[in-house]
């Protein structure tokens, strides 16, 4: 018997990375139904799919989140900006509606002229 079982495998609290171990083809004693794919990412976020871009300045700013979105995923916003430029990015992000404005701004009926053009001058 070679190996490790799946049990014995994942009770390691210190975890692996990719190159720690080698897994080969096997005998499996469950079906593939009984597998679940899903994290709980938060207390309140759970997502279906293990579908999660780094927060990594490199890799995750306003638009790898969007198409992280997009495919069901979730793009975590690095925190290398200020707090001001990490609001920005995740604005960006909430205001994306696919195939629609890609940058709306939502204004009351009291706004007047200026705030308009005071919103389009920025």
């Amino acid at each position: 018997n070679d190996g490790l079982s799946g049990e014995e495998l994942f009770s390691n609290r210190d975890g692996y990375t990719y190159n720690d171990y080698i897994i080969l083809p096997g005998h499996i004693n469950f079906d593939a139904k009984d597998v679940s794919l899903s994290s709980q990412v938060t207390k309140g976020i759970k997502i279906h799919l293990p579908f999660v871009s780094s927060p990594m300045d490199t890799v995750t700013e306003a638009q790898m989140a969007i198409h992280m979105a997009l495919y069901g995923g979730l793009g975590i916003i690095h925190c290398n900006n200020t707090i001001d430029e990490q609001c920005d990015e995740v604005k960006r992000v909430k205001r994306f509606e696919n195939g629609f404005i890609l940058d709306p701004f939502c204004l009351p009926p009291s706004a007047t002229l200026r705030e308009i053009d005071e919103i389009k001058r920025k």
